[in-house]
């Protein structure tokens, strides 16, 4: 049996739909008097497909870095109530999120314009079981590869490497877009991360990550570091409209 089912072209879920698609859809103009970058980026069908867009056209963005040691190896499965064993993924992994668009359009709970969870590897592991081989496979090419040695070389043997990719169509990676990261030492002596994304020849260092503010549902999901590049007024947009909110009188003007 085959049933033909179409969404809603009505009601709540079907302007939300609509909303989303607009964003997605959106040519990249960021609101930087600065930027002079003639490049676009046409967004991906879905958020988690396609390569990064170009980092001179980023107007905000969400990376997070992942640590999985501490997550218990059993968990109980929500949907049946039974204990099972925990995948165990790669340790560390760093999260982008990333938007074009001015501040007016950005609208978290529907999603970014570009998100992606990047698996990290310590130098040794990565030149071996990615760079070499995918080089060895012709999957990349001998100038990316030649670029990541290079990186590997020039750093800290304890730092942390991984490559975009996505899984449509199957599990490809893309050249020239990958992220290092490493640690460094804070003003208290603690050890932070420094996390550099790497974007056809672009790059951004967001070099001031935090614990802070991080719920106890991230960090037990294993979200240990983040840190929020705005380069559009996001966070004065948001207060701006909450301040409005709040401005407006209870229960309707009086007579």
């Amino acid at each position: 049996m085959t049933i033909d089912w179409k969404p809603s072209a009505h009601g709540a879920l079907a302007t939300l739909r609509a909303s989303i698609e607009a964003r997605k859809n959106a040519i990249a103009v960021p609101d930087m008097a600065t930027t002079t970058c003639t490049k676009v980026w046409t967004p991906a069908e879905y958020p988690n497909r396609g390569p990064m867009m170009p980092l001179s056209l980023l107007t905000y963005a969400q990376i997070g870095l992942w640590d999985n040691a501490d997550k218990p190896e059993t968990f109980v499965d929500p949907k049946t109530g039974q204990m099972r064993k925990r995948y165990k993924g790669m340790r560390y992994k760093v999260s982008i999120e990333g938007w074009t668009v001015p501040a007016s359009l950005i609208q978290k709970r529907s999603g970014a314009q570009f998100s992606r969870g990047v698996q990290l590897r310590q130098a040794g592991e990565f030149e071996l079981k990615i760079v070499d081989v995918n080089r060895s496979t012709g999957k990349f090419s001998a100038a990316f590869a030649d670029e990541l040695r290079s990186l590997i070389a020039r750093n800290d043997p304890e730092d942390l490497y991984g490559v975009l990719s996505d899984r449509h169509g199957g599990f490809r990676y893309f050249e020239h877009q990958y992220v290092h990261v490493r640690f460094t030492t804070d003003d208290e002596g603690a050890t932070v991360p420094e996390v550099t994304l790497h974007v056809d020849g672009q790059t951004l260092v967001a070099d001031q990550m935090t614990a802070k503010f991080i719920s106890p549902k991230q960090r037990g999901a294993g979200l240990r570091y983040h840190q929020y590049v705005d380069r559009c007024g996001y966070a004065e947009h948001v207060a701006s409209q909450r301040a409005a909110l709040l401005a407006q009188p209870v229960g309707g003007s009086q007579a």
